[in-house]
């Protein structure tokens, strides 16, 4: 019976043309009776004898009648493994397992659209890379146990079913990207840890990743550039950037999705020209740790460089960024939109260090500068979010006092960006500042900072007010006591000031005149004389019925009259909410 025509590179007898006994290289013969078994074929790792990479292909694709291969698929180790091994397009690719083998082709392994069982490359040494855009795997991608590869690795668009493990390996691109999997559907893990070393790019941006992304104790190098991509990629376990990882480039999470934690205990990420870690708009359904700190005096890790958290929503955020002065630090932390239920771990809850954590954030975030550190066009105006951010975490967990204090520090800072005052002014510019301001169109905003800001902390602080209350009562009583045994307090009756002229009495003794028409007239009493003009809605008859009879008095009374007002107004306004709300 005649056999069926196959493709070339599919049946054995292509390959029998080596000067040999039956025609194949003697690695190729132990590769292919192993093959047949199912067995694992460990050739001598010192030698490292040859197999054409063209012979492994016909073995994963299934061999022929003459040389059948086991559902097992290949298993080879310790091979030089010669010539291009093109995969690409290929269906129904058996288990492939090329483990502490050397390639010796400089050209990348390719399998664009194939489909693949499982492609182990642990140990091996790959000069070439390896490009396996839109794979499908179903299995596992294994390039770890020490593996060298050189070069960019691809699977772009592609799906694996398993993880892809290239924990203690080395990947080396230096000049773009070292891992490229953008788009890519991971059912697994990925493994970029213990003691992994990547000099070039890891790319996953719009990846989704089923389980974890671990690339603890790892160190990835891109000089000035971006070291991690995960934009727009969905993970959904945790994300682990943890435990010695080190990072010589930026970290890029902007738009992702971590389902679990975003760790970073520990990890040190160097960008000093630019930004270190960027989060803007990232989604973190559990805790963000941001234990590294921005110096190295408490814990191991340390973020040098930028700081970008614009944007990103957290359900527990984990932090030491507070212990260190904003002056000392390294780079700026945008906190502009950044969103979080509450603080957790080793975070403080200190309000001085919190407000402090809140100076990190760029210049023209606190007040008007002339643009973005990143260079980037955006408005210069003082950010008040985070600070109503801060605020209701202290509220939601009870810490009413420094609820008010961080909202009074926001409308401080705000008033001042208005005024044009910055925080690193001395005393003697501030001032002129404020004066500058009561000649120009700002100049409500010293009456402001007098009225509502000294006096009522913008509805936050209300003890000044009181205060000046009780030290206004204090002095008015003491004048107005004094002023009528001086006889300067007089009856507001017209009668009776004319029979006492006529009578020629009283005049500089109302208080104890004897006159009978003054026996049923109230006595004058400095305490409720004061407190009845302090008091607006009081009426105690004393107003009514006596007045000073000295220009001097009478400023006394209407500073009592005005600030009585002023304080019943506030006290309507903060309880009723219209000055916090303002």
């Amino acid at each position: 019976m005649t056999q069926a025509a196959r493709p070339a590179g599919r049946t054995l007898k292509e390959f029998k043309d080596q000067d040999t006994e039956n025609g194949l290289l003697p690695a190729e013969d132990d590769l292919h009776a192993a093959a047949r078994q199912g067995e694992t074929c460990v050739l001598d790792e010192h030698e490292k004898p040859p197999i054409r990479a063209s012979f492994i292909r016909f073995l994963a694709l299934g061999g022929d009648e003459k040389a059948p291969v086991h559902e097992k698929g290949v298993d080879l180790e310790n091979a030089t493994i010669e010539g291009q091994l093109d995969l690409s397009r290929c269906k129904n690719v058996l288990p492939l397992y090329l483990d502490n083998c050397t390639l010796s082709s400089d050209a990348p392994i390719t399998a664009q659209d194939a489909h693949l069982s499982l492609l182990s490359l642990q140990g091996s040494t790959v000069p070439g890379g390896i490009d396996a855009d839109r794979a499908n795997v179903e299995g596992s991608v294994l390039l770890r146990n020490g593996a060298r590869i050189k070069g960019e690795i691809r699977f772009s668009g592609a799906q694996i079913h398993g993880d892809f493990d290239a924990s203690g390996s080395t990947l080396t691109k230096a000049d773009g990207d070292a891992l490229f999997c953008d788009r890519a559907r991971i059912g697994g893990t990925v493994f970029l840890s213990e003691n992994a070393n990547i000099t070039g790019t890891v790319n996953f941006r719009g990846a989704r990743i089923e389980g974890d992304l671990d690339a603890h104790n790892s160190t990835l190098t891109a000089k000035h550039s971006i070291a991690l991509v995960t934009e727009h990629a969905v993970i959904e376990g945790k994300a682990l950037l943890s435990n010695g990882f080190k990072s010589d480039g930026t970290i890029h999470f902007r738009g992702a999705t971590v389902r679990r934690d975003l760790d970073l205990t520990d990890s040190v990420i160097k960008q000093p020209r630019g930004s270190a870690f960027d989060l803007r708009d990232i989604r973190v359904e559990g805790t963000l740790h941001l234990d590294s700190v921005r110096d190295d005096s408490k814990v191991p890790g340390r973020i040098d460089g930028h700081i970008d958290l614009r944007g990103a929503h957290v359900a527990y955020f984990a932090d030491r960024l507070a212990d260190t002065e904003p002056e000392n630090a390294p780079g700026v932390i945008g906190l502009d939109q950044f969103r979080y239920e509450r603080f957790v771990g080793n975070s403080t809850l200190n309000v001085d260090a919190r407000l402090r954590w809140l100076r990190f954030q760029p210049a023209h975030h606190q007040r008007g500068t002339a643009g973005s550190p990143d260079g980037r066009a955006e408005l210069s105006r003082f950010r008040p979010q985070p600070y109503d951010q801060l605020a209701d975490v202290y509220r939601a967990i009870g810490h009413h006092r420094d609820y008010h204090r961080v909202l009074r520090e926001k409308h401080t800072r705000a008033l001042r960006d208005d005024v044009g005052i910055s925080p690193d002014m001395d005393a003697d510019a501030r001032v002129r500042t404020w004066v500058a301001r009561i000649s120009s169109w700002q100049r409500l905003a010293p009456l402001k900072w007098l009225f509502v800001e000294q006096l009522i902390g913008y509805g936050h602080r209300v003890w000044p007010l009181f205060a000046v209350f009780f030290a206004l009562f204090g002095l008015s009583f003491v004048v107005f006591w004094a002023a009528s045994g001086a006889g300067l307090m007089v009856p507001t009756d017209g009668d009776i000031l004319v029979h006492a002229a006529w009578e020629g009495a009283c005049a500089s003794d109302w208080p104890d005149c004897d006159l009978p028409i003054l026996k049923d007239y109230p006595d004058f009493s400095a305490f409720f004389y004061t407190l009845d003009i302090l008091l607006p809605i009081v009426g105690l008859e004393q107003q009514a019925m006596w007045t000073p009879n000295w220009v001097w008095l009478n400023v006394l009374k209407w500073i009592n009259i005005l600030y009585g007002w002023f304080t019943g107004l506030m006290l309507v306004a903060i309880v009723s909410g219209v000055v916090q709300r303002a």
